[in-house]
């Protein structure tokens, strides 16, 4: 089966017809599945992490040849996911692959301009000791910001969601965040392969809960599953930090069950997805 890449990976849907087209391999019972990565031309945080995350779920299931087609990729592309760590990341049987049909092998030799201050590289969550090396990242690049107050805000949110993978969502996830200097923006992107945000909530409310109802009640400020031992302030706070007066403005889109949610300070409203896949993404466009 072939998959090509779309040329954007920017979007909540962009992503989510990523997912759809490599996830149905599972029910068409592919044994082997080809992602051409030549079409490309443009990728978000959110596209980034989720294209990781695709891919890994797809190494993991048994049955499953993963190739790649890359032998004409777009340089910039290749580039910029060298970057920000995407190969790192990825099965060594994979990379190999694009060694064999790219420069990526010269491109890892070459010098680095340090992005530090624009750029937290797609860095994983799966023990505490990530979260400290996220929040000291992130300081530094608030650290340039024409408005230095939105700093503790886009920490809080940042850490509270990484905690929260660790804590509750029985799987593994990755952050990564841009700041684009043109238009004083922060990308903030963030995304689990674990159960679900509306899976995990569900024990909260009674049988037969909307999934909208569910979202609604964990963003709720004192709502949470956590014990006393586990560490944060539950979504509210996330909410609030991200809807503050310091924040000039944000759009912020999740992923989790078999809906797309939008949430403001006042609502929540709710778009269908194309397919169920699992874990929570997290996709902040913030105005700073």
């Amino acid at each position: 089966m072939r998959i090509l890449l779309p040329k954007y990976l920017k979007s909540v849907k962009d992503v989510d017809l990523m997912n759809f087209n490599i996830h149905q391999c599972n029910s068409v019972n592919a044994t082997d599945i080809y992602v051409n990565f030549n079409n490309l031309e443009f990728l978000s945080p959110y596209g980034v992490i989720s294209l990781l995350l695709s891919l890994e779920s797809t190494m993991n299931n048994e049955p499953l040849n993963l190739n790649v087609a890359a032998d004409k990729m777009n340089l910039k592309v290749l580039s910029y996911l060298e970057r920000i760590n995407f190969f790192q990341l990825l099965p060594i049987e994979i990379k190999n692959q694009f060694y064999e049909q790219t420069i990526l092998g010269d491109l890892e030799l070459r010098g680095r301009y340090d992005r530090s201050k624009h750029l937290l590289e797609i860095t994983p969550i799966r023990e505490e000791n990530d979260v400290e090396n996220i929040c000291e990242k992130i300081y530094n690049i608030c650290s340039i910001l024409p408005n230095s107050k939105v700093c503790n805000d886009i920490a809080q949110i940042s850490l509270e969601l990484a905690n929260n993978i660790i804590d509750h969502s029985d799987g593994y996830g990755y952050i990564n965040i841009q700041y684009y200097s043109l238009n004083n923006t922060i990308r903030i992107a963030i995304a689990d392969n674990g159960i679900g945000l509306v899976n995990r909530s569900r024990s909260l409310m009674p049988p037969n809960t909307s999934e909208l109802e569910i979202l609604e009640n964990a963003f709720k400020n004192g709502s949470t599953t956590r014990t006393e031992t586990q560490r944060g302030q539950g979504l509210g706070n996330v909410r609030n930090c991200s809807f503050n007066g310091y924040i000039e403005n944000t759009k912020l889109t999740l992923k989790s069950g078999n809906n797309f949610f939008n949430l403001s300070q006042e609502s929540i409203s709710i778009n269908p997805s194309e397919f169920y896949y699992p874990g929570t993404y997290y996709d902040f466009i913030i105005s700073v």
